[in-house]
């Protein structure tokens, strides 16, 4: 091989490098801990295994398989998501630009199962920057940790496998400066305004805040890996995830 030729090769070689390197996605966040297994799916790509530690992109997909299987996300702003058994999420968007706060955005839809999330810089720069949504709502969250659950079934239509909502719960769990969440569902607005309001959706039907019961705080307290200081002590069984 001619020294010109080698230089060449080297040289197309550092480019390609230089290009893929271009080409990697800055992670959204890490998978901080993991009970069981999980997954993420990105587009047309298969689904990869997760282990602590493993980076989380915009634009994942992430699921816990099984009922013994739950995960904590740590997003680059301090934000915390915790997914319970049998759960599934898309992380649709996230930037976190310390100096600009009108590149910062998180975007994350449930679609099915248990989660609890913190927020974190993202919201303390704006919090129209963030967008959290289920099936039937849109909650506005304001510096506050939120339980969710989505209770979903597996039906069929037209003979193929379709996951039909059945319900969703949506608590404020803790609050800074007494700030309240909203969620909007197709029937109107609810406002949580304090820890422990919680709001009941359905579909097609007027949803309703009430109180948490004792038998919801203790099984959203048993599907985080990071409990906090107001979930009870574990009961004997927990919330299902969900469903299907």
């Amino acid at each position: 091989m001619s020294r010109l030729r080698y230089v060449v090769i080297l040289l197309m070689a550092a480019w390609i490098a230089a290009v893929a390197f271009a080409n990697t996605p800055t992670p959204a966040g890490v998978v901080d801990d993991l009970t069981g297994q999980a997954e993420a799916a990105s587009g047309q790509e298969p689904p990869r295994k997760l282990a602590k530690g493993a980076p989380v992109f915009a634009q994942d997909v992430v699921s816990t398989p099984s009922a013994k299987d739950k995960a904590r996300l740590l997003f680059s702003d301090g934000s915390a998501l915790e997914i319970g058994p049998e759960s599934k999420v898309a992380l649709k968007e996230f930037a976190y630009d310390e100096a600009d706060k009108s590149k910062s955005r998180q975007n994350i839809e449930m679609s099915k199962g248990v989660f609890r999330f913190v927020t974190g810089k993202v919201v303390a720069q704006n919090p129209e920057n963030l967008k959290i949504a289920s099936p039937l709502s849109v909650i506005g969250i304001r510096g506050t940790t939120t339980d969710h659950w989505i209770q979903t079934k597996q039906t069929l239509v037209l003979g193929k496998p379709s996951t039909e909502v059945l319900a969703e719960l949506h608590a404020l769990r803790e609050t800074s400066s007494g700030k309240e969440v909203t969620v909007q569902t197709e029937e109107g607005l609810m406002v949580l305004k304090k820890p422990g309001d919680v709001a009941w959706v359905r579909p097609k039907l007027p949803g309703s805040v009430r109180p948490l019961t004792e038998g919801e705080k203790e099984s959203f307290g048993t599907f985080t890996i990071k409990r906090k200081n107001f979930d009870p002590a574990p009961p004997r069984r927990g919330l299902p995830g969900g469903g299907g």
